[in-house]
């Protein structure tokens, strides 16, 4: 959030969705998603430009669980929260338990 009241909004999705840049790090990376538009658009990927621009409201995990929309309801109890779920890591492309920190 300081990086994107810093830089803005156009600087920021292309800074977080370069695979090269100082917002990776091995399997750890960035994601930025439209809450808003009810779909949760990908609007920046730290390693998969092709999510950019889907919506990911349907997106299930490894597990076939539908995880994004149970990111939807946690927005709009909280402003922050965690959400676990099974998704290939990047670097060695097994499944395994992501964490990940949302926040609005």
């Amino acid at each position: 959030m300081e990086y994107f009241k810093r830089e803005g909004k156009e600087k920021e999705l292309g800074v977080f969705s370069d695979p090269n840049g100082e917002f990776v790090d091995g399997d750890l990376y960035l994601f930025v998603m439209d809450a808003v538009d009810g779909k949760l658009t990908m609007l920046a990927h730290g390693v998969n430009r092709a999510l950019i621009g889907e919506p990911q409201i349907d997106a299930r995990d490894a597990n076939g669980r539908a995880f994004n929309q149970e990111t939807i309801a946690a927005l709009s109890a909280a402003d922050e929260f965690w959400l676990t779920y099974a998704w290939p890591n990047p670097a060695t492309k097994n499944v395994a338990q992501k964490k990940a920190f949302n926040e609005s």
